[in-house]
């Protein structure tokens, strides 16, 4: 099975599947947005992290981004409007690669 056929079994069986109920309850969740139902879905832990470490949280729709070169040396030099501009620029480049809907945490210690 390819990436292509996971992921659609992924999104039709579990991710924002409304159908998906176990005791009453919905289980499925394709985005953590808030409710305190999604909170069991949320997995914890601890990790020791070095003055230079980033952690990046992200939506699928920057899966493609983090194969660019241009797109990790914008993570590890982040400035905002630099940012902020070139994903404007290469969602114009390339909008069925890198247009779909996007969410990024950058966390920098």
């Amino acid at each position: 099975m390819g990436k292509s056929e996971a992921r659609v079994i992924v999104r039709k069986y579990f991710r924002n599947n409304v159908n998906n109920i176990r005791d009453g309850r919905c289980i499925s969740y394709g985005a953590i947005t808030g409710e305190c139902s999604a909170e069991s879905f949320i997995r914890c832990g601890k990790v020791k992290l070095d003055r230079e470490d980033i952690i990046l949280t992200y939506s699928d729709g920057f899966t493609n981004l983090l194969q660019e070169e241009e797109f990790i040396s914008q993570i590890l030099h982040f400035e905002k409007s630099e940012f902020e501009q070139f994903i404007t620029e290469i969602l114009k480049k390339d909008p069925k690669k890198y247009g779909r809907e996007k969410t990024l945490v950058i966390m920098k210690k």
